[in-house]
């Protein structure tokens, strides 16, 4: 290969320009990696008189080291196929929703609840069978032996015109009366008495304080008696009524709440049975010989087959009569009883 010296060069003439760009077009090519981004693109050339399409070139990109980090993977690629789902059948939907959360917080919620009843429970069962039997039902023997006449009312009109030989003999014969159709079991081993109750009758020391006169004053209707204290109330005086329960005599108490009823007197008074809450302090009993105030649970002690109630009764004006509608609910009776002064 001949090369020129500069001498040489310089000597030879340039023709035209034809020689120079070959010349220049001679020269070795760049590489790629060394081209400016001033370079022109080939691909922008500029055509003249000639319509070329554009071919996009797309620059090859250079990838760098951490994206193809970024891209491997130490794991193997798992893709999750859907299976068909399994229809249970009922013991295992039962089985499944017995050992769910759900199941165990309802049955926790029962738990409680059923140990929280069953603790009341017994601590009202203790309360109500401590001291005594309750009142559920009568036999048909002890029911025969409530079986009682009815009596008569006893009430008798005086005219101020008859003498008092004739209202003498009208009174002895109302207390015959009286006296005939008092139960023996009832009227065994109650003396007479002033009513005050200030004696007991002779080998009867478990009677009560208030006993039933047998002077005809007493009211008796099945189950039940009523009479005042004391037995001839004047104007103005306050008395009381004793109401008088004839129960089993196995029975030592009697639940007060079994009666139900009113006392009710013609001037307006009224008084509910067996325990008024306007009249809280009205309701008693007797207890140890002495009267106790009672409530809407209390239990009246039983003597001798009967249970007293005591009812305090406000002094009237004139003289009324009292009207007593009693019912039981364990006896199964309903009476009305009339006192007239």
């Amino acid at each position: 290969m001949d090369f020129k010296t500069p001498d040489n060069l310089s000597t030879e003439p340039i023709d035209d320009q034809g020689s120079v760009a070959q010349t220049v077009s001679d020269a070795p090519e760049r590489p790629a990696w060394f081209k400016k981004r001033t370079d022109p693109d080939p691909s922008d050339e500029i055509h003249h008189g000639e319509d070329v399409e554009s071919i996009e070139v797309q620059p090859e990109q250079q990838k760098s080291r951490r994206v193809r980090k970024k891209k491997k993977s130490f794991f193997p690629k798992i893709t999750k196929t859907e299976e068909p789902a399994e229809e249970l059948t009922w013991k295992q939907k039962a089985r499944r929703w017995i050992i769910s959360i759900a199941a165990g917080s309802y049955g926790l919620s029962l738990l409680v609840h059923v140990t929280g009843l069953g603790a009341l429970s017994i601590f009202y069962i203790a309360a109500e069978m401590s001291d005594g039997a309750l009142i559920t039902e009568l036999t048909a023997s002890e029911e025969a032996d409530l079986e009682v006449e009815d009596v008569h009312d006893t009430a008798m009109d005086v005219q101020q015109s008859e003498s008092s030989a004739n209202i003498l003999q009208q009174l002895q014969k109302t207390q015959a009366e009286s006296e005939q159709f008092v139960p023996k079991d009832i009227n065994t081993g109650f003396a007479q008495s002033d009513g005050d109750g200030d004696s007991l009758a002779d080998g009867f020391a478990n009677s009560f304080k208030f006993r039933m006169p047998t002077n005809g004053k007493a009211i008796i209707k099945g189950s039940f008696a009523a009479w005042t204290v004391p037995e001839d109330p004047q104007v103005g005086e306050d008395y009381r009524i004793v109401i008088q329960v004839k129960v089993p005599k196995t029975l030592k108490r009697y639940r007060v709440s079994d009666l139900s009823g009113q006392v009710v007197g013609t001037d307006g008074f009224r008084h509910t049975i067996p325990w008024d809450r306007t009249r809280p302090s009205a309701a008693k009993t007797e207890r140890s010989g002495k009267l106790s105030v009672i409530n809407a649970r209390s239990y009246l002690p039983s003597k001798g087959g009967v249970a007293q109630l005591i009812i305090e009764i406000p002094g009237a004006g004139k003289l009324v009569e009292d009207t007593i509608e009693i019912r039981s609910r364990a006896l199964k009776e309903n009476q009305k009883l009339k006192i007239v002064f």
